[in-house]
């Protein structure tokens, strides 16, 4: 097989994840954004499921192993520009196409980091005397998925739930919801009494609850989109230690597949080093 038709293919496979991943995220938007804005309810185990962080991993090793075999500066654009192509398309949500303010920016940023990617990765290559697909999977992984993340995090920015939140006067269902959830149960454990008596008090305690905080968090609803976002962002950016050594457990042994193929070979050749002198 030629590399135009390796390179071919595998733009095809960059297609094909993206397609998956944020076909899947764009239900999960439409789930948080409903939640958000009290038209259903959502929870992870049923929004954010399974599939959606496996073509997340696949999509993002995909795209390192890419940059790892075909690195050119062209190569690499017309990837991140193939792969935001597909975003735009399929980040869609209620009364919104992907063509907006915000997801062009997105594309922006993940052609940003991609590039940034491959600074890694050809750094990490040149520096060693052999290859190590582990490390520079760990080194390529970290911007991309960064950038994923970012670009999913402005798609819950702009979600209907999410936006109308801005001109909120007290908190969600979902939000008085989980503080009836709460009252419930550190009542039920204070006061004595029937299960009725309790279940009255904690709705009396729980009104007055939420009473409180709509009277004093209603004039900040309107910053109430970018904290959600930003919220959602860092407690997903603290698993990207996670995401990096799941995509490395998923592209290090594609890595040698790939190579016990031939798709890919590594050659020994000389190498000039320098050395410092005093």
């Amino acid at each position: 097989m030629s590399k135009l038709y390796k390179f071919i293919s595998w733009e095809i496979a960059v297609i094909i994840f993206s397609w998956l991943f944020w076909r899947g995220f764009s239900r999960f938007a439409g789930e948080f954004s409903a939640g958000a804005g009290g038209a259903g309810s959502f929870s992870f185990s049923s929004g954010f499921t399974a599939d959606v962080v496996v073509y997340f991993l696949i999509l993002a090793v995909v795209a390192c192993l890419g940059i790892m075999f075909f690195g050119k500066i062209w190569q690499v654009l017309l990837s991140g520009a193939l792969a935001g192509g597909v975003f735009l398309l399929m980040a869609r949500l209620p009364a919104q196409t992907g063509f907006t303010e915000f997801n062009l920016a997105a594309v922006g940023i993940l052609l940003l980091f991609l590039f940034y990617a491959r600074l890694n990765i050809v750094s990490e290559s040149k520096e060693r005397t052999k290859i190590n697909a582990r490390i520079i999977l760990s080194r390529g992984l970290a911007p991309i998925i960064l950038a994923l993340l970012l670009m999913a995090s402005l798609v819950i920015y702009q979600s209907p739930g999410v936006k109308a939140l801005e001109k909120a006067s007290k908190i969600p269902p979902a939000g008085e919801k989980f503080v009836n959830s709460v009252m419930e149960n550190f009542i039920g454990n204070l006061i004595e009494g029937s299960p009725k008596e309790k279940q009255t008090v904690a709705k009396e305690i729980s009104r007055q609850t939420i009473n409180q905080i709509n009277a004093i968090a209603g004039p900040y609803f309107k910053f109430a989109p970018p904290v959600l976002t930003a919220a959602l962002f860092l407690m997903l950016w603290g698993f990207h230690g996670i995401f990096v050594w799941l995509g490395v457990l998923i592209g290090w042994p594609l890595f040698f597949v790939l190579k016990k193929a031939k798709f890919a070979r590594i050659e020994e050749r000389d190498t000039k080093a320098e050395t410092l002198i005093i």
